[in-house]
């Protein structure tokens, strides 16, 4: 499983998310870049998911960037938010039997977070959830897969 989502993540190229809280729902779509980690032996992929957020009928623009560092036998999952030089350590996502799954939730402030990735054949979906003392909230975003790798990190599908 591992093996499987780390060879999709360089063909994404967009990505389609929404999440919940109650009854308001907030929506994503954003344009998925990539840079490979430095040097041809490392197995290191940063995100740049540039974009629009919707929520309560406006919209906005949205950034987002993530890292994902491939090792043995698992998969880490940092937040770029503080650049590129700074990760924030969010999970390390294990193989099961049709996904990879965090054993142990990110904890920012008194949420935790939880994520899953399923592979598809043309997506990665990705299933984020998150506990909070005062509710809980789901995102689900849908990764879209260009047919093969691209050579160039800027390309959009």
């Amino acid at each position: 499983m591992l093996d499987r989502v780390w060879h999709c993540l360089p063909r994404v190229c967009r990505v389609c998310s929404a999440s919940r809280v109650g009854d308001r729902e907030m929506t994503f779509e954003a344009d998925v870049f990539q840079t490979p980690g430095p040097g041809a032996a490392t197995a290191r992929l940063d995100w740049l998911e540039r974009g629009h957020s919707s929520f309560l009928g406006r919209r906005f623009p949205g950034v987002n960037a993530y890292r994902f560092d491939r090792r043995e036998h698992t998969l880490h999952v940092a937040h770029l938010r503080f650049g590129p030089q700074n990760p924030v350590p969010l999970v390390v996502l294990h193989a099961s039997s049709d996904a990879l799954v965090s054993t142990s939730p990110h904890v920012c402030g008194h949420d935790l977070y939880s994520l899953q990735i399923f592979p598809e054949p043309d997506a990665l979906v990705m299933r984020w959830w998150i506990q909070s003392p005062d509710a809980t909230a789901h995102i689900t975003s849908t990764y879209a897969l260009r047919s093969a790798p691209l050579r160039s990190p800027a390309s959009a599908c």
